[in-house]
């Protein structure tokens, strides 16, 4: 029995908004990224503008910048990964109750097994832990590349036709690999429940992925279109509202001439201000898609249970006769 798109999209859109303690959510996710946002345009400012006016900074000034950049960029992905977390959890939570499901309290260790479940889920779909034998696409791949290079290399310029062979195992590979790709984000739908079956109840990181991976047998196109339908959405309605901050830095850059503007941008209240309403579109979606997660698990759950009672019904509205 396939989910129904239409009542998983409306309970992922439009009724969580009635709830107020779930807009609370959304506006704690929108602060989170406005600080996010202003953090990297007082770091970008203050990393570069002091090289600005240097025509050529030294090699050791360069290096000490892409240090940097890597280092806060890292650190800053890193904790802001932790912090969404957090708000996931209690999100996913919320969403669960409002489905009449149940939802284990937040406590340290749940969000750390929580955290590493998201590890696991990620590593489960790139090496296909459930089906292993697929490994051996990306290893072909892998072998046919080294062929293909090692053809191009030696008989690029003595043997035209071996290096042409090179050339299409080359493309045999990059096909595999394409495939491989397809393979891995279908089973990232598979497993794309497990944070919620984690949280429902008390279940470890494992479980909570072999039942993601075994209740979305058949049911991946149904995710992957929903999925998909959310993310168009909201990549064009936020396109649609960041007009008016790309208007203002088109402007901006049009009347000054100077290289430091673009850093000028990144601190410039006004510029800011502009990227309000793209921020709320992007805290929107984020709750949206969790939210979606949920009534597609709460589909699923429900189409179980009513499957599983035919057969009940069945036999008490036709007894055996004597």
């Amino acid at each position: 029995m396939g989910l129904d798109i239409n009542s998983v999209l409306k309970f992922s859109v439009i009724d969580w908004i009635k709830d107020r303690s779930a807009l609370k959510y959304f506006f704690v996710i929108f602060i989170f990224y406005l600080l996010v946002n202003i953090s990297v345009g007082f770091f970008m400012y203050s990393t570069f503008m002091p090289f600005i006016g240097n025509a050529q900074p030294d090699a050791s000034q360069s290096i000490f910048m892409i240090a940097n950049m890597i280092v806060f960029i890292f650190v800053l992905m890193f904790v802001a990964i932790l912090i969404a977390s957090i708000f996931n959890y209690f999100i996913i939570s919320k969403a669960l109750k409002s489905k009449k499901l149940g939802a284990v309290p937040f406590s340290v260790s749940r969000w750390v097994y929580f955290v590493l479940l998201s590890i696991a889920e990620s590593i489960a779909a790139v090496f296909c832990l459930y089906k292993l034998r697929l490994l051996l696409i990306p290893i072909a791949g892998v072998i046919l590349s080294i062929i293909a290079l090692v053809l191009i290399i030696v008989f690029s310029y003595s043997n035209v036709i071996l290096s042409l062979i090179g050339v299409l195992i080359f493309l045999v590979a990059l096909i595999l690999f394409l495939v491989y790709f397809v393979i891995a984000i279908y089973n990232a739908y598979r497993l794309s429940l497990a944070s919620v079956i984690y949280i429902e109840k008390e279940r470890g990181v494992w479980d909570s992925l072999r039942m993601s991976w075994e209740i979305t047998r058949g049911k991946v196109l149904d995710i992957f279109v929903i999925m998909l339908i959310i993310g168009i959405a909201g990549s064009i309605i936020g396109w649609f509202f960041s007009v008016p901050s790309m208007i203002y830095q088109a402007s901006f850059t049009a009347v000054a001439s100077d290289p430091a503007t673009v850093f000028k941008l990144m601190v410039d209240p006004i510029a800011l201000i502009f990227s309000l309403p793209s921020i709320l579109v992007q805290a929107f979606f984020v709750i949206a898609q969790l939210y979606a997660l949920i009534a597609i698990y709460s589909e699923i759950r429900a189409n179980q249970k009513s499957s599983s009672s035919k057969p009940i019904k069945k036999a008490i509205s036709k007894p055996k006769r004597k």
